[in-house]
């Protein structure tokens, strides 16, 4: 069972800047495990400084599911990213991103550590509207997460190609 109580704000400032900002406690009851109880928070801000650049700011905390031997894990995670309007039709965005999750282990479960991972994210993408019903668009992400067990540390680029149709 998860029941969270939030107050939030969402703010709109002419077109320069909106974004929301919400608070709260979040209470979690898991079969088999401790209750978590913990203080929850979401943030959304994207702000235009001029005209052909974009900034978005990203955060929040919150307790989830887990899988395995885990049953949940709390999650704060925070990202930043630029988009800038090069021409009408192209774009680019620049993207950071850190997450830390804290997991924990089942009741009844041995020999198993709880795990706190540690992960920064990076990426690069470049959009192109070729037509007014078609985007191209190029991306590399790298993802690296580093772990207290050795066994969940990893390190993944991702790069990409695509293209998307609309009517």
């Amino acid at each position: 069972v998860d029941n969270r109580i939030l107050v939030g704000v969402t703010w709109e400032n002419t077109a320069q800047t909106t974004g929301k900002i919400r608070l709260g406690q979040g209470k979690r009851e898991v079969d088999g495990a401790s209750d978590i109880s913990k203080f929850t928070w979401d943030l959304g801000v994207t702000w235009k400084p001029v005209a052909l650049d974009t900034i978005n700011i990203s955060g929040g905390a919150k307790a989830t599911d887990a899988t395995g031997d885990y049953s949940s894990v709390e999650n704060t995670n925070y990202g930043v990213s630029w988009t800038h309007d090069w021409l009408d039709r192209f774009n680019t965005t620049v993207s950071l991103g850190s997450s830390k999750d804290d997991y924990t282990v089942k009741s009844g479960v041995v020999g198993v550590v709880a795990r706190n991972d540690d992960t920064k994210t990076y990426g690069v993408a470049a959009n192109y509207q070729m037509r007014r019903w078609l985007v191209l668009s190029a991306a590399v992400n790298v993802n690296d997460r580093g772990s207290n067990d050795p066994l969940y540390d990893s390190k993944r680029n991702v790069m990409s190609i695509g293209a998307q149709i609309s009517l």
